[in-house]
């Protein structure tokens, strides 16, 4: 979970984290 500036966990990018790590994925294979 990413974490805000002031340190606090923010429970909404739990969504598009998991979107994201999935893109991080294919960008990968495609190197």
């Amino acid at each position: 979970m990413r974490l805000l500036n002031n340190g606090i966990e923010e429970p909404s990018a739990l969504a598009w984290e998991e979107e994201e790590e999935e893109e991080w994925e294919e960008e990968d294979k495609k190197k």
